[in-house]
């Protein structure tokens, strides 16, 4: 018979995701374990996407912290989307925490989670915060873009 390896589940965890079908999502995720199927970062990703698109941002963070004990690494990637997640709620503490704990993890952040960081701040009307932002990403290293620098003005405007 069929037997669903990784990429598929993975596959569908992102299709039901963007549905926005949070819970058909977890679903696959508890019959991948009595499958015995192991999660990837990839995996990961998709699971935190799929709670982003249904705004449910602890569940995205719930999987990020979750992902050690599958002896999966969270990456940029994974961070980004958590991030992504606490941007679309909006609960910029959170966003503004996960940047953060980049430096710690020694990642550095890319333009989706600095700019997702920012639209959380600004979602919340957090202008100084979003100013303060631009620094802390450049102080590592990465380059702002334009949204980034959209939000700084915009920021700036109501500040």
């Amino acid at each position: 018979g069929f037997s669903p390896s990784v990429v598929t589940y993975t596959a569908t965890v992102g299709a039901f995701g963007t549905a926005s079908r949070w819970e058909k999502s977890l679903s696959l995720i508890a019959h991948m374990k009595v499958a015995d199927v192991q999660r990837n970062a990839i995996t990961h990703s998709a699971m935190i996407g799929a709670a982003a698109a249904s705004r449910h941002w602890r569940r995205a963070l719930e999987c990020l912290r979750s992902m050690p004990q599958s002896n999966v690494l969270p990456d940029i990637e994974t961070h980004s989307g958590a991030i992504a997640a606490c941007e679309a709620a909006p609960q910029w503490h959170q966003a503004l925490g996960l940047l953060v704990g980049l430096r710690q993890l020694h990642v550095v952040p890319d333009v989706v989670a600095s700019s997702s960081a920012a639209g959380a701040c600004i979602n919340e009307e957090q202008w100084q915060k979003a100013l303060d932002l631009v620094a802390f990403v450049r102080r590592f290293g990465t380059s702002s873009n334009d949204f980034v620098h959209t939000a700084v003005i915009r920021a700036w405007d109501k500040a």
